[in-house]
């Protein structure tokens, strides 16, 4: 981001911003606000007069067409390095959570992560939390904002269970009594099927499937909320996959962890 890496673009940036809303303002009092010196704020004013950035119309000056674009172009770009970062980062300023308990507007609350659901509650010990934003019994949901430290829990586990495609027989090449003994094995999962073999056998050995649609989203949402995932995917698709996941842990600091059960060991025999 070029406005960040440099410090007199990012001033022009602040200058412009500052005059855009107050055409009015003085020098000296531009100079406070942005902690620099008057002369300092008067060499800016003549390079950003001959930059065409500003204009003196009326004692005042005024923010330039070109001004404007300037400023569009960079409050822009710095709205997206925001946004992608806090995304990574998952910084957010408000949330939703179930109340633990009756609460009230104002209350002070900790966040706790139980079962891939936001709980709130006075009385959660967590280095997570808010303030609520409205009167809410025990069990509703609740926004909360105000949001103070990073919600503590560890990252779910994913288990791959790797298919035969439909060109290779699909399902009917399938054990299903082995596939049902790695689910029964399997504690807190959620169920993922990538495709139609998958479905097929989940919907033989009587179980449902908790994410079906748009199923690597869902299945990493669902890791990052502690949720533990079996995904049921054919051998063609499986290379997709991991390389997904392998790029999404090349950008984190925290890794999501899985393992592959290769179709040899729910083959039939």
């Amino acid at each position: 981001m070029q406005v960040l890496r440099d410090l007199r673009a990012f001033t022009k940036l602040l200058i412009l911003l500052e005059i855009k809303k107050q055409p009015r303002l003085k020098l000296r009092d531009l100079a406070m606000k942005l902690d620099v010196t008057v002369q300092g704020v008067s060499e800016y004013f003549k390079l950003m007069t001959n930059e065409r950035l500003i204009e003196r119309i009326a004692g005042e000056q005024r923010v330039t067409q070109n001004g404007v674009e300037f400023l569009h172009k960079n409050m822009t770009g710095l709205k997206k390095f925001i946004d992608e970062n806090m995304h990574d980062l998952d910084i957010i300023n408000v949330c939703t959570a179930f109340a633990a308990e009756n609460l009230n507007s104002g209350d002070k609350v900790g966040l706790v992560m139980q079962n891939g659901e936001l709980s709130a509650g006075k009385k959660l010990a967590s280095r997570s939390k808010g303030t609520v934003l409205y009167q809410v019994k025990k069990g509703d949901e609740v926004a909360i904002f105000n949001l103070e430290g990073i919600i503590e829990f560890d990252y779910g586990k994913l288990t791959i269970i790797e298919l035969p495609s439909s060109m290779s027989g699909g399902s009917i090449m399938v054990d299903n009594g082995k596939v049902q003994h790695f689910i029964k094995n399997k504690s807190n999962f959620k169920i993922a099927v990538f495709d139609l073999v998958g479905l097929n056998i989940i919907k033989k050995l009587n179980f449902q499937p908790d994410i079906q649609f748009s199923v690597f989203s869902g299945t990493i949402e669902a890791m990052q909320k502690g949720l533990n995932v079996i995904l049921l995917i054919t051998s063609d698709s499986l290379p997709n996959i991991i390389s997904e996941l392998e790029k999404l842990n090349s950008r984190t600091k925290e890794k999501l962890s899985y393992d592959i059960i290769s179709q040899e060991e729910i083959l039939k025999q």
